[in-house]
């Protein structure tokens, strides 16, 4: 008779198999995309020369931090964002995915912009006349720019979290649950754990019943049975 789960085809057991290595590199591109975005933002990504007219000049730099405040915070978002496709299931990581395409997206965008619109001369409207102006108390239309690339270090750890969130978007239904891992486990060690209605019997076990255990060692009739049930006892 043919069984049939022999009989299976292979391509089913192989489509029922969760995507781990899916999984591994999303949580990798997730985790890389927010310690890089963290790093980018604590950085000097423009530094200004403000002075002139009689005046002594003014230097004044400004990380990521001071001029997108909400970088550090999609960061920090994404590295929590870790531990949620962790512990959270299809419909979780879902969303999960989605707020991480979206605050990723965001913090991509407003890194190019920067980068793309500077400029090596502040103009009236630029938005680092204001900050600048706050920050050394004159004004700082005209003063010089000096931009780094750390805002291109952002945008690309903003990328690398839109893409951890696509891949949560589009292959979470296919990744390992870490409850239904518990779940096997536990089972395999309640089965473990199964008593044994019988087992071999031993010198002691035949002492407790009144038997020597050296008595009938030869093959006559009278040898004592050593692999007999074990009769459980009602004490």
């Amino acid at each position: 008779m043919n069984d049939p789960a022999a009989a299976r085809p292979l391509s089913d057991s192989a489509s029922a198999e969760p995507d781990r290595r899916g999984y591994a590199v999303a949580l990798g591109l997730l985790a890389l995309g927010g310690l890089v975005l963290l790093l980018a933002h604590g950085r000097t990504w423009a530094s200004v020369a403000v002075g002139g007219s009689g005046l002594p000049t003014v230097q004044a730099s400004f990380s990521g931090s001071d001029l997108n405040p909400a970088g550090t915070a999609v960061a920090v978002l994404a590295l929590a964002g870790v531990a949620g496709l962790l512990a959270t299931r299809r419909v979780g990581r879902l969303l999960i995915g989605l707020i991480l395409v979206l605050a990723g997206g965001v913090s991509a965008v407003t890194a190019a912009q920067f980068g793309i619109g500077r400029t090596t001369t502040l103009a009236a409207g630029d938005s680092l006349t204001g900050i600048v102006a706050d920050r050394v108390g004159v004004d700082a239309v005209g003063g010089s720019v000096t931009v780094t690339l750390w805002w291109l270090v952002a945008l690309s750890g903003a990328v690398l979290i839109v893409t951890a969130g696509l891949l949560a978007v589009w292959r979470s239904g296919t990744w390992p649950q870490l409850g239904r891992r518990y779940e096997r486990a536990g089972a395999g060690a309640t089965a473990a754990r199964a008593p044994r209605t019988e087992r071999q019997e031993s010198a002691w076990d035949q002492l407790d019943r009144g038997v020597d255990p050296t008595v009938g060692s030869g093959s006559g009739p009278s040898d004592t049975m050593t692999t007999s049930p074990v009769e459980e006892d009602p004490r």
